[in-house]
């Protein structure tokens, strides 16, 4: 009842601010609606009370989110991962990872932050924050076990124990994870040497169909070239010196022409121009020895060749026309 009455002037304050200076009615100034309207203010202010805390409450965990925000946008820097396209910083190469490992490297570089109250995830702040959990773990050993020599008949609390457990367990957990990261590190190097390795080898692949392209284009306008030669010769020998005018007519058609004489020689040209590529594109290997010195005795080999087709295009040219 005396808190009813210490309420009573705001009560009537409220009921004038109603009625707005007109007469109040009887029934608004008796004891049950002045208890009505206490129970009113006490509601007011419960409800003010607990809107104050959930504000508080909901600012705490505003801040939280903007601190892991701000955690993850660090880990995110480290491993050259852009936060909105998923790209890889210039600094940094691309990572070669599955959208699950990177969601368990994030989760577990922002669990282990946590864990050792790092300002930021490099790796010296998680060193750092695993030397002061074991520099934790050591103090408190010492400390229980001064209290233990200077008061024998006192034992360590449980919470003490607890406490020493809970910091046990957080060192060992946040080693399991750095362990964990260093394995995935470990792994995406490998991944990129394996790509880099699969390139150079579809390249030499291609290199090598290439040259193997050559030489069976070089076989096939040698045997091209033979078979017009055997041509030509049998239709020489078999005419004698008694070719008539239908014969002497008719030899560039059954023989070499000059103008397949001229398509041989650019052909013998557009292979020297293939060997020359094929040479530029080896010498870009010269940073694996093995490879490299195979096909340097693979391309002289095919040069040699070439030149003895070329001599022996030229010993063709000189005899067929000295038959005709």
């Amino acid at each position: 009842m005396a808190l009813c009455w210490r309420k009573r002037p705001k009560i009537d304050k409220w009921l004038r601010t109603k009625y707005k200076g007109e007469d109040i009615p009887e029934f608004e100034r008796n004891d049950e609606t002045r208890k009505v309207l206490l129970k009113i203010i006490y509601l007011n202010n419960a409800q003010d009370a607990t809107a104050e805390q959930a504000r508080q409450e909901l600012e705490h965990l505003s801040m939280a989110y903007r601190s892991e925000a701000h955690k993850i946008q660090e880990v995110l820097q480290i491993l050259g991962i852009a936060e909105d396209s998923g790209t890889a910083s210039p600094s940094r190469p691309a990572l070669i990872l599955t959208d699950k490992d990177t969601l368990q490297i994030l989760d577990l570089l922002a669990e282990l932050a946590l864990i050792l109250g790092a300002d930021n995830t490099t790796p010296p702040s998680f060193i750092h924050g695993l030397s002061q959990l074991h520099l934790e773990a050591l103090e408190q050993g010492d400390t229980g076990a001064m209290a233990s020599d200077s008061t024998p008949a006192m034992s360590i609390s449980s919470l003490q124990k607890i406490q020493l457990d809970h910091l046990e367990t957080r060192v060992n957990l946040a080693r399991s994870h750095l362990d964990t990261l260093l394995n995935l590190r470990e792994q995406w190097q490998d991944n990129r040497r394996q790509c880099s390795d699969d390139a150079l080898r579809a390249r030499r692949r291609s290199t090598e169909l290439r040259r193997l392209k050559t030489t069976e284009e070089r076989e096939q306008w040698q045997r091209t070239n033979e078979t017009m030669l055997s041509n030509a010769t049998s239709v020489l020998s078999g005419n004698g010196t008694r070719l008539d005018h239908h014969h002497s007519n008719s030899i560039e058609a059954r023989g070499l022409t000059v103008t397949q004489l001229a398509l041989q020689d650019q052909k013998v040209l557009d292979l020297g121009d293939q060997i020359d590529a094929q040479n530029k594109i080896l010498a870009a290997y010269q940073d694996i020895p093995p490879d490299y010195s195979l096909a340097r005795l693979k391309l002289q080999e095919a040069e040699m060749q070439l030149e003895e087709l070329s001599g022996q295009h030229e010993m063709l040219m000189h005899e067929l026309a000295h038959d005709l």
